[in-house]
């Protein structure tokens, strides 16, 4: 090998791509992610009191979800 190498280590479970957003009644936050396998997610942003679990049903399948939130 005559250049640098990296190697990259990853867990085995990841979440590869996610987005959240407040919806258009400005009571619930939206959004869904992708994992890199099936399995529970934990969703938690403790500045706004949120905690939720979501259950993504395959690797690669994304899943949507939908919170309830109170803001002050």
């Amino acid at each position: 090998i005559y250049r640098d190498v990296f190697i990259e280590i990853r867990p085995a479970a990841f979440i590869r791509d996610f987005f959240i957003r407040l919806d258009r009644s400005g009571r619930n936050l939206a959004g869904s992610l992708e994992a890199s396998a099936a399995g529970r997610a934990v969703i938690e942003i403790p500045e706004l009191g949120v905690r939720q679990s979501v259950m993504v049903r395959s690797a690669g399948q994304s899943a949507g979800f939908t919170i309830p939130v109170r803001l002050a």
